[in-house]
């Protein structure tokens, strides 16, 4: 196979590939594509995402989220709902701009209604992991005395 010098295309250091392997993009090494990819992708979901466009209200958000998920349930196709915005669970992300703070380690966000896909502000709150865990303990056992 035939080598061939071409340009890198995010530092620009010529380097030398089979020629059968060139593409459209080309980089010398993982770090120029690394840096590319999260070039490309930071202006992505800053600019051209629907979910993230800028002006876009969460209830916006949530309205989009749920016409996708129909739109599942009309086709049957796999269709994905960004559940994670950028590594960080959607409930998380929504709870901390809403409280203008990080949570702190021992906090997590409880779903008023049950429904983990329900993650409009109203329908979360912040508890302690201890408080979260004797709550779901309490419906448990009522549950279980109902059944009896």
């Amino acid at each position: 196979m035939t080598a061939t010098l071409i340009p890198c295309d995010q530092c620009g250091e010529i380097f030398s590939k089979p020629a059968n392997k060139i593409t459209k993009v080309n980089f010398c090494c993982r770090e120029c594509l690394d840096k590319y990819n999260s070039k490309k992708f930071t202006t992505y979901n800053e600019i051209e995402n629907p979910m993230n466009a800028k002006g876009r209200t969460i209830e916006e958000r949530f309205a989009m989220r749920d016409r996708r998920i129909n739109a599942k349930d009309r086709v049957g196709k796999n269709v994905h709902t960004y559940t994670k915005q950028l590594g960080e669970p959607e409930h998380r992300k929504i709870m901390r701009i809403k409280l203008g703070r990080d949570l702190k380690p021992d906090e997590v966000i409880h779903h008023i209604d049950g429904n983990r896909n329900n993650n409009k502000p109203s329908n979360l709150a912040v508890m302690t992991r201890s408080d979260h865990t004797r709550l779901h303990m309490k419906e448990y056992w009522r549950k279980v005395r109902e059944n009896q």
